[in-house]
């Protein structure tokens, strides 16, 4: 149905966040994400996001991901 919802998907550069998962906005297809969308944050939420992104990354830290 190529439907926009909010999934897990792989950062590369969008939300200036890379080699990661993190929940955005993507366009899904029948083979799954066809794309993610990089839409326009402000800058609080923007922020939040790299808090989220961070998150993330301290247990792939400590893990070796």
């Amino acid at each position: 149905e190529k439907r926009i919802l909010p999934c897990a998907a792989w950062l590369e550069r969008e939300y200036g966040e890379h080699g990661i998962f993190l929940g955005v906005p993507c366009k899904i297809g029948r083979k799954g994400v066809e794309r993610v969308l990089d839409v326009a944050l402000p800058a609080a939420e923007r922020a939040a996001l790299a808090k989220s992104a961070e998150a993330v990354r301290e247990p792939m830290k400590a893990v070796k991901l």
